[in-house]
């Protein structure tokens, strides 16, 4: 069942954050890896993380990353998302 009210909510968001991380990936490539917090991206994943978390807590933030297509950025976005309320990793 969805934490999510209705689920476009929960596809906006997904989508926002996969365009974010498709977009710090490519700038985390060219920059040689630096420090998550360097990230131009930073602050608006951040707030998505922060969002998410005020919806629904640990499990929506782990029900929006379940809708990102491109699993590649799990271990990124785990590190963006790190310290949001019970998301740790």
């Amino acid at each position: 069942m969805s934490l999510f009210k209705k689920k476009k909510d929960a596809a906006e968001l997904a989508k926002s954050l996969e365009k974010l991380m498709t977009q710090a990936y490519r700038w985390g490539e060219q920059n040689n890896w630096p420090v998550f917090e360097a990230y131009p991206q930073w602050k608006q994943i951040r707030e998505i993380g922060k969002k998410l978390n005020k919806m629904g807590g640990y499990n929506a933030m782990q029900e929006a990353l379940s809708l990102i297509d491109n699993k590649d950025y799990t271990d990124m976005l785990d590190r963006f998302f790190d310290g949001i309320g019970d998301w740790m990793c």
